[in-house]
């Protein structure tokens, strides 16, 4: 039997350069000025980052997909999710691009590509109350430019990994929460490196939501009869939708016997 072979990724913050991406992000949210508030321009923004990484990451198979469904539009979800190298997936022919096309239907048109995920994105969309979002910008004139902007924002994982989307989603959260208090959305550097390492032993089939290096650590403090003290981030949105393989994760029940009753939408193949 092959062993799988787990990398080491090592931390190198000086390399980690997302200022375009979120540049580009604050520009688009700025447009929301006037019909929002700023502390409502994450209502938009969060969601619509989300649909465009998971267009982005989806968009090499897209046809395949829309292909199998178009063949047999009962077919099961195990075969779709197969077609697109993710464990979810989109039925329909549109990404933010093609909704430009069909200006005047652009509302009926982007509920209907959100209704085309697979169950467990729509539960990511449905929590975050996106539909209502889409509803309120064509209201106030602003979801064509919204849609335009955000198709133009690269977030492909070949382009941009799931470390620098890390980075960038965790400083997007962190800007967006004025009220919050000091160091409330800063991940210690330590912390990062016990992450990413889980990232790597998720790929190779570590479920555990430790990585092993923790639970060495663990181990470790036990046998010398110390205190371990473990917390858990609930804030907001943060129980719903948290950082491990991918900044995508939804809380979704497994019914997969002997499975864990967690959901990862990451952004590797099967």
């Amino acid at each position: 039997m092959s062993k799988t072979k787990i990398t080491e990724v090592m931390m190198d913050d000086k390399t980690i350069d997302a200022s375009k991406e979120i540049a580009m992000v604050f520009s688009i949210a700025n447009t929301l000025r006037g019909p929002y508030k700023p502390d409502k321009y994450k209502d938009v923004i969060i969601p619509m980052i989300i649909l465009r990484r998971l267009e982005c990451a989806l968009a090499p198979t897209k046809k395949a997909v829309v292909d199998a469904f178009k063949k047999n539009p009962a077919a099961p979800a195990q075969l779709l999710c197969k077609k697109s190298g993710y464990q979810f997936y989109n039925t329909c022919e549109f990404d933010l691009k093609k909704l430009l096309t069909e200006a005047p239907a652009i509302v009926e048109n982007l509920t209907f590509y959100i209704e085309s995920f697979s169950p467990n994105v729509q539960a990511i969309f449905e929590e975050l109350k996106f539909k209502e979002e889409i509803k309120n910008l064509d209201k106030n004139n602003r979801l064509l430019g919204v849609v335009k902007k955000f198709s133009e924002l690269e977030l492909d994982p070949e382009k941009v990994d799931n470390v620098k989307m890390g980075y960038m989603f965790e400083e997007i959260i962190r800007r967006f929460s004025e009220n919050a208090s000091a160091g409330d959305h800063y991940t210690p550097r330590e912390v990062i490196r016990l992450l990413t390492s889980l990232r790597s032993e998720l790929r190779a089939g570590n479920r555990s939501i430790f990585s092993e290096r923790l639970q060495e650590l663990m181990e470790d403090r036990l046998k010398k009869r110390q205190q371990i003290m473990l917390f858990l981030n609930r804030r907001g949105i943060s129980g719903f939708i948290s950082c491990r393989a991918c900044l995508l994760h939804a809380r979704l029940q497994n019914t997969e016997p002997g499975k864990d009753n967690f959901f990862s939408l990451r952004l590797s193949e099967q």
